[in-house]
C-alpha cells in the first residue's frame, strides 16, 4: 500500500513539472503571438 503511495506521489510530481513546462510554453507561445500581432 505505501508503495502505491509513493507511485502516486511520484505521478504527481511528475505532472506537476509537466503543467510548469505547460505554462512556459502558453507563456512563449503569447509572446510570439504578441511579437506577430506586431509585425501585422
Amino acid at each position: 500500500m505505501s508503495q502505491v503511495y509513493v507511485d502516486f506521489d511520484h505521478i504527481l510530481l511528475f505532472l506537476s513539472q509537466v503543467y510548469v513546462n505547460f505554462n512556459d510554453i502558453l507563456l512563449f507561445l503569447s509572446q510570439v503571438y504578441v511579437d506577430f500581432d506586431h509585425i501585422l
